[in-house]
Order: C-alpha cells, then structure tokens, then sequence
C-alpha cells in the first residue's frame, strides 16, 4: 500500500514534470502550455459529457431516437461501465502532463476501452452489490468479502431475542 502510494504521488508527478520540461524545451514555453490548457478544457468537456450519462445509465434512463428520456428503473451495467471509464479518460486529459494526456486519449479510442471494460466490470461486480432500496431505488453498496471475515459461512438459524433487563416481550427477528 505504501509503494502504491509513493508511485502516485511521488512517481507519477515526477514523470509528468520531467515530460512537460522536455516538451517546453523542444517547442517552447507557450505551446507547452497552450497545450495543457487545452487538454484541460478537453477532458473537462468528456467529463461532463461521460458524468451526465454514467448518471442516465445508474437510474436505468434510455433516451428514445425523438429524444425523450424514459426511466426504465433497471440500471444498464454495461452502459454505465463505458461511461465511468470515459469519465476516467476526461479525468486524465483534464490533470496536467502529457503522460496522462496520452493514457487519456487512448481510453477514449474504443479498442482502449475495450481492454479495461471487462476487468473493470469484474472488479465492480466482485466490489459492490446491488440492493433495492426504498421505492424500488437501485442502490449500490460495498459488498461484503469473504475473504476478510466480514460472512460467516453457516446455517442461518431464526429465532426469538429475550431481553431479561427490560422484562419486555420476545422480538421477532426475521420474516
């Protein structure tokens, strides 16, 4: 955990620096930044862009060929997955340096996606639930991993909590 932490804020920034430096050197100051500025106003418009649909996705919205929008209540997986890793993709082109610039724009190129989509979907599978919440609302919450400890395997076994202390009656647990 601490390597990966040291890569992120250590490595990573140092490598951006080092790549913007040699490209100020080699076309000058100002297209150097004229290009950042640029790759900022670029990701901040596919972030917005993916943003809007990742949300349409997660609330099951399909909009029709006339345009109207239609709640269907059934979040579409694949859809929000393509418009998360499209998000990271802005995300990427917005934070300056040319390294995550390029990893940015081959994430909106579809073989890029491709590649990430199914892992993605995976993890997100394998991390989340989906639970309906009230009034029918899909929500997703951390799953639980086996592997910490966090489910017992066993049998579940219903029954009656006595509560001696407040001589009060049996609750009923369960349905």
């Amino acid at each position: 955990m601490r390597l990966a932490l040291f890569i992120f804020f250590v490595v990573l920034p140092a490598v951006e620096i080092f790549v913007v430096t040699k490209v100020a050197h080699a076309i000058g100051l100002g297209p150097t930044l004229l290009l950042l500025v640029a790759g900022a106003f670029l990701g901040s418009y596919v972030m917005r862009r993916a943003g809007a649909s990742w949300w349409r996705a997660l609330r099951g919205q399909v909009t029709t060929a006339d345009g109207t929008a239609l709640t269907g209540g059934r979040p579409d997986g694949k859809a929000a997955a393509h418009a998360a890793l499209l998000f990271f993709a802005g995300l990427l082109i917005f934070l300056p340096g040319f390294v995550s610039d390029v990893v940015g724009l081959l994430l909106l190129l579809p073989p890029g996606r491709a590649v990430l989509q199914a892992g993605t979907a995976a993890w997100f599978v394998r991390r989340f639930t989906a639970v309906s919440g009230p009034g029918g609302v899909r929500i997703w919450s951390r799953g639980q991993d086996p592997l910490r400890g966090d489910v017992v395997p066993g049998d579940v076994i219903r029954g009656d909590i006595v509560r001696d202390d407040e001589g009060g009656d049996p609750q009923q647990i369960g349905p």
